[in-house]
């Protein structure tokens, strides 16, 4: 059965939301109780106006009633009776979090024992208050709602600062963005626009050495071939940084592909660069693996070649590629070379970052640099291992 209701409720149309202040004793204060014994109700609410509350309020002691009225309505606290005809005070603060997991919802009951009192607790209702005690209720239900309260704001602020870190971070990215854009511009405009002069200065350097040898003392030609030197290596800088300005847009063209062909054809490749050399290549068997074919040769090759610059002063050199241990797909390099100091190792694939002096291992210090944005654009990673003058170990994870 339904209980007659001592206030006003007015089914028809919602409530207002109470959450923007305190209820204070001269506020109104709507409520929903779930009781089915009127005098219990009666004396409940003789407690809450005694002490100021004026009240506007529901009454049901039916399952469905109450769906009825928190779907209807909007209450600033539900206070329910624990054991009613069919069903508990625990079932209908269970269905109310499925609606409205703000309502407080306040247990005033009869009895409740020990071990069901801290399951309520548990399951997230406000307290309980014992029938035989309700001198505590009006205090009970001032700190209910000062703590919903609370919670409103706490959760109002969390929401603006959360709001504000958000335009934040779009902002950074967006001028992130720029910036990386007009970078690669400008890495691709300079490198594009010094491989004239560079070819003009080769072109003419050679000229004289070719035409004018004989006549040279062999300081000047020295000094010919240094600028050569010199000439070279600004085309493997210039290149790289092409590459490197390049990555970003590179479309990805996915597929299975055979490791073991492509170590195999990249050092035939540096067959030049290591003519003369006691080198052991240790290679073992891979699965196939999918990724973008020229993409992963690039990151072979400057892997290989760092493999074969640092280990020019081993008398016998080893390096080997192997699969990643436990199933994971991606290679390992490794070699018996100078290594470096692992405190140094966050700074190995950064651009233009050099561990060793120039004068011993030549280099632009840009390979790794691409090496890492390449697997980046695999959705992959790579980090490297090492000890000095015990050699180095590169680890390449492909998703």
């Amino acid at each position: 059965m339904r209980l007659p209701k001592l206030g006003k409720p007015k089914i028809d149309e919602r409530l207002p939301d109470r959450n923007e202040k305190i209820i204070k004793n001269q506020d109104l204060l709507r409520v929903l109780f779930i009781e089915d014994d009127p005098n219990d109700l009666e004396l409940i609410v003789y407690n809450l106006e005694e002490n100021g509350y004026k009240l506007e309020y529901d009454c049901v002691d039916q399952e469905s009633d109450f769906l009825d009225y928190i779907e209807a309505n909007t209450y600033d606290i539900i206070i329910a009776d624990f054991q009613l005809p069919g069903w508990t005070g625990l079932d209908a603060y269970k269905m109310l979090k499925e609606i409205d997991n703000n309502t407080p919802l306040l247990l005033v009951t009869g009895a409740v024992g020990n071990d069901r009192a801290v399951e309520c607790l548990r399951e997230g209702i406000s307290d309980y208050i014992l029938k035989d005690n309700l001198i505590k209720l009006p205090l009970e239900v001032s700190r209910i709602l000062q703590e919903r309260l609370l919670k409103t704001e706490h959760e109002q602020v969390d929401s603006q600062l959360i709001e504000s870190l958000k335009q934040d971070i779009t902002k950074c990215r967006v001028e992130l963005e720029l910036v990386n854009k007009e970078f690669e511009t400008f890495t691709y405009l300079v490198s594009h626009d010094l491989r004239g002069p560079i070819r003009h200065i080769s072109g003419f350097n050679n000229i004289v050495l070719s035409k004018y040898e004989d006549q040279l003392p062999d300081d000047a030609k020295n000094y010919l071939k240094k600028i050569n030197d010199s000439v070279e290596n600004m085309n493997d800088l210039i290149g790289g940084l092409l590459i490197l300005s390049r990555a970003r847009y590179w479309e990805m063209n996915v597929k299975p592909v055979d490791l073991i062909d492509t170590v195999n054809e990249v050092i035939q490749e540096l067959e030049p660069d290591i003519e003369g050399r006691d080198i052991e290549w240790k290679i073992d068997k891979f699965h196939r693996v999918e990724c973008d074919p020229d993409m992963i040769k690039i990151v072979i090759t400057n892997l290989l070649s760092n493999a074969v610059k640092f280990t020019n002063k081993k008398e016998h050199a080893v390096i080997a590629v192997s699969p990643l241990p436990d199933g994971k797909h991606g290679f390992v390099v490794s070699d018996n070379g100078v290594g470096f100091d692992m405190k140094n190792h966050d700074r190995i694939f950064n651009v233009f970052q050099r561990l060793h002096k120039k004068e011993d291992f030549e280099g632009t210090g840009v390979g790794l640099a691409i090496v890492y944005k390449i697997m980046a654009k695999h959705n992959g990673c790579v980090w490297a291992e090492a000890q000095v003058d015990k050699g180095a170990t590169f680890y390449v994870e492909l998703p």
